[in-house]
């Protein structure tokens, strides 16, 4: 009986060693930065609902509407970032150490000190953010949901009688 009692703990402590790992895994995405397809990618990861409050709380004294959203957008992509890639051939590129400010500093044009929001809106563009932005916040919500379905179906089952 006893035995039972080990084997379904060491089977659920395997489980949850797996699951970490999956859920580890689906915390980040490489996207192609607009205007750089082929060129440059970025490595995002998926953001908490405090940490997006908190950037939207931040900004929420900025009182023109658009200047707003502008700058939640780039805030949001700035904490989600977690690298950049060259992107070489069919091997998928390879890790560079780059943030926002040295990667918009590669171009000739970059102006003097830029902040890492300056050098992201100045790299990606006012015009093209937004097509970031929207995949990443697609990519988001179907990682989320994707998370969502499957913690709903394990309470399912623990929730069953038995």
């Amino acid at each position: 009986m006893e035995e039972e009692g080990e084997a379904a703990t060491f089977s659920l402590d395997s489980r949850i060693e797996q699951r970490a790992r999956e859920l580890e895994a689906q915390q980040t995405e490489r996207f192609a930065i607009p205007g750089y397809e082929g060129v440059v990618e970025v490595e995002l990861r998926a953001l908490g609902y405090k940490s997006i409050s908190a950037i939207q709380h931040h900004n929420a004294r900025i009182r023109i509407e658009a200047d707003r959203e502008l700058y939640n957008m780039a805030d949001v992509l700035l904490r989600a970032t977690v690298g950049f890639f060259d992107v070489t051939g069919n091997n998928g590129g390879r890790a560079i150490p780059d943030d926002w400010v040295a990667l918009a500093k590669r171009r000739q044009d970059c102006p003097d000190a830029p902040t890492p929001r300056q050098a992201l809106l100045f790299f990606v563009g006012e015009q093209r953010i937004h097509f970031l932005a929207e995949d990443y916040t697609v990519w988001a919500k179907e990682a989320r949901t994707d998370i969502d379905d499957e913690v709903q179906a394990d309470f399912a089952r623990t929730g069953s009688p038995t």
